[in-house]
């Protein structure tokens, strides 16, 4: 084995111990961001999509013990709704709205404007939801 060889070899062995421990601190650094994900977003909307589902039944149950509505009532109603947009894709879309203060457009995401942090006033209960 000449000296060339020795220290290419040496060199590739380096090489290949430092990406071993770049790995393992990425896959560490990749499993605490989805931790942190899971806590701070996936369980939280779990928690809102449990108590608007709560609400919804609560609401649906006395609607139809007060009046004479039927589940093919409601059903309809999530029909008109949903195309209330313009799309049936079950979901409803609330329209862009242009920021009074700097004019850009409200981020309807975060009901607040980007720019300068002007936030609508509601206008329904459904607004902040």
């Amino acid at each position: 084995m000449d000296t060339l060889s020795f220290f290419w070899d040496l060199k590739q062995q380096t090489d290949i111990e430092q990406l071993k421990t770049e790995v393992s601190f990425t896959k560490g650094d990749a499993q605490a961001a989805a931790q942190s994900v899971l806590m701070n977003i996936v369980v939280p909307l779990e928690k809102r999509m449990d108590k608007l589902s709560l609400v919804t039944r609560a609401m649906w149950s006395l609607l139809r013990e007060k009046t004479d509505v039927v589940e093919s009532d409601l059903v309809r109603r999530i029909a008109d709704l949903d195309a209330m947009d313009g799309q049936m894709d079950g979901k409803v879309t609330r329209p862009p709205m242009d920021c009074p203060n700097c004019k850009s457009m409200v981020s309807r995401k975060f009901n607040r404007c980007l720019f300068c942090g002007y936030v609508p006033p509601e206008g329904s209960p459904f607004d902040s939801v």
